[in-house]
């Protein structure tokens, strides 16, 4: 989609007859609904200004940003304008705003909201680009100059495609590069049940290999590049060997029930198996049985050998207590973690932490350490259930594909989403795939019908931008105070946008100003906090709120005011506070300016060092955004790794 599909030359105003953010809000609003026809723009308004009042849009230097939806928007519509002078936005980075670019999306596309907000932030981010908008005099040339730009809504920044594959004639469920990253396997669905081998820098088509009766679930590189390995839902496990050209699999396994997981150990003298048969099963290629490794009650849905071979990751369903890792030497479980429903895992290349693709739309990372399995971090952002996730190849990114129509990046380090690519599914499926290049910055995800397969060029550069400019604090990397606003900014509005709070603050009302300006404080830096007063719906008791985001939120925050009276007097958020303790999520006790004597802790928080605001130095905020996100404000260039 292009800019030209969503912008119209009546809905650009130079310059704007508001002189407030409110009042440009309300003219923009009007330009749209008067484009569109049927829809209120008062009604319009409401919904911007809904968003507006939980995050300011200040995004970039001088330019605001803010957006909405309704159900009566059947189309994305923006509207831009320019105030007589720059004008005080009232948000967070503190900055005058000239430009102002109001996009409205259909409530049926919950992600298309982001997707604009992602393609005009980066693009407005130019310097070049927006000091060609500053230049802008009258609404012709403001309009010519946005057209100019060219940017296409549908590919995020960073993305480029190289090509599209040859179709399959049913939808692709699983997709693998071979170890030097010269050829793609792709794996296809019961109306063809084939394997399509092509080259992956020129898309010609390699081999086509035949012999499954139904749809064709798991594809796997043998780790020398010769053999291929297919898993079916016939039952069947085929070998295919590659390098010596034969069409027909020159190992057959009959594994008695479908299969949806087939993999090589590292060594390639070892294939493991997972589906209906509720374990996990060993072979070698004669084919031989080995040990089977027993504890599952329910399917396995994906399983994954470490780099090193020592040990086997699997997922299914939250009977299975969602993932298992399990020692190959020993031949037995040695952890288990439950988090639910999960349909695929993946390894790091250092062996050192797992991705798994959940059922109630998170992307979980979990380290590994000495052979078990440590606390969970999520990701969130997308809406349906997530059917593939995996990491690049230096551990940094993560790719994940969701039901929902999207593909997302993610920062590994931060959890923050990096880029979202539209990817409409054809049909509902348990078995669907996003894969990078082992060896260079190349990315699968499938066409629009799932038939095809789109391989992407990233560009790690600009991939990384959103982490420079937050690691650039110094100065030296040439980003300036604005620059890192928008940035945190920006940052906060992903957070918003996929409801991914940073702390709960944990407060009695009576020291409720307090805490705010703390919260307003932390919103400035990019953290965002769950506060009853701006996150609890009206008319819902506050208990069932919290409890939904419990499970999500990474911290808490106790603050103790006036008279030293604690919120744990209330038995509920002791309870809550515990539930914190026991997911081993940093409880931060706080002492506010106005606490006079030193308060008297619960039990199970005396042992923990407190951030006291009645004192200056060390800083408080910058202690409080430390114990929040376990990085020393000031030190984040020291985290390396990126890139």
């Amino acid at each position: 989609m292009r800019l030209t599909e969503i912008l119209r030359a009546d809905c650009v105003k130079v310059p704007l007859e508001a002189s407030t953010k409110w009042e440009a809000i309300r003219e923009l609003a009007d330009l749209i609904a008067a484009r569109i026809g049927g829809v209120d723009g008062a009604e319009l308004n409401e919904a911007v200004l809904e968003r507006e009042k939980k995050q300011p849009t200040d995004l970039l230097p001088g330019i605001a940003l803010p957006h909405g939806d309704h159900a009566d928007i059947k189309q994305k519509c923006l509207a831009v304008g320019k105030f007589a002078e720059l004008t005080d936005w009232q948000g967070y980075t503190g900055q005058n705003v000239g430009l102002v670019c109001l996009f409205m999306a259909p409530s049926s596309e919950p992600n298309a909201r982001t997707q604009i907000l992602q393609a005009l932030a980066s693009t407005l981010s130019d310097p070049n680009v927006r000091s060609a908008v500053e230049r802008a005099t009258n609404e012709v040339e403001l309009y010519n100059t946005l057209l100019s730009i060219g940017v296409d809504l549908d590919v995020p920044p960073g993305f480029e495609l190289e090509r599209n594959l040859d179709p399959h004639e049913d939808v692709v469920l699983d997709i693998a590069w071979s170890p030097d990253g010269r050829r793609i396997a792709t794996a296809s669905g019961d109306r063809d049940r084939i394997i399509r081998v092509v080259d992956a820098d020129t898309g010609q088509l390699v081999r086509l290999l035949r012999g499954h009766t139904s749809d064709v679930c798991s594809v796997d590189w043998s780790p020398d590049g010769t053999r291929l390995l297919s898993g079916s839902l016939d039952h069947m496990v085929h070998v295919w060997d590659i390098a010596g050209g034969q069409n027909a699999p020159i190992t057959r396994i009959d594994c008695l029930t479908p299969v949806h997981t087939a993999r090589w150990s590292p060594c390639g003298s070892v294939i493991a198996t997972g589906g209906h048969n509720f374990s996990i099963r060993l072979w070698d290629e004669t084919p031989k049985a080995h040990p089977t490794l027993n504890g599952y009650i329910e399917p396995i849905y994906d399983l994954a050998w470490s780099p090193d071979g020592r040990w086997i990751a699997s997922v299914g369903d939250r009977l299975n207590a969602g993932l298992q890792l399990w020692d190959t030497g020993a031949g037995a479980m040695s952890h288990r973690l439950d988090v639910g429903t999960c349909w695929s895992v993946a390894w790091s290349r250092a062996s050192d932490a797992v991705v798994v693709g959940m059922d109630d739309g998170g992307v979980g990372v979990v380290p590994i350490v000495n052979g078990k399995l440590g606390a969970l971090s999520l990701m969130r952002g997308h809406k349906g259930k997530v059917v593939s996730a995996e990491f690049d190849r230096d551990g940094g990114h993560i790719a994940s594909k969701s039901d929902d129509g999207t593909v997302r990046l993610w920062d590994r380090h931060d959890g923050l989403q990096v880029a979202l690519l539209p990817e409409p599914m054809s049909r509902s499926r348990l078995f669907a795939s996003v894969a990078f290049s082992p060896t260079q910055d190349r990315l699968c995800s499938l066409s629009d019908d799932g038939r095809s397969v789109r391989v992407w060029a990233l560009d790690r550069r600009v991939l990384n931008d959103h982490a420079e400019a937050e690691d650039d604090i110094d100065g030296e990397g040439g980003v300036g105070e604005a620059d890192l606003a928008s940035a945190r900014a920006l940052r906060l509005q992903q957070k918003i946008e996929a409801e991914e709070f940073d702390v709960f603050l944990c407060h009695n009302s009576r020291d409720k100003d307090e805490v705010k300006r703390i919260g307003e404080e932390l919103k400035h830096h990019g953290i965002l906090p769950w506060l009853d007063e701006w996150n609890l719906r009206p008319g819902f008791p506050w208990q069932r709120a919290l409890q939904d985001q419990i499970g999500q939120i990474k911290s808490a925050a106790v603050f103790v005011g006036k008279d030293s009276v604690g919120p744990w007097q209330n038995w509920e958020i002791e309870a809550f506070l515990m539930q914190f303790a026991q997911r081993r999520c940093p409880v931060i006790p706080v002492v506010l300016p106005s606490c006079g004597a030193d308060p008297e802790l619960p039990t199970f928080l005396r042992t923990i060092h407190m951030v006291d605001f009645r004192k200056t130095d060390p800083g408080p905020l910058m202690q409080l955004i430390w114990g929040i996100t376990g990085e020393r404000p000031g030190e984040q260039v020291s985290r390396g790794g990126r890139g």
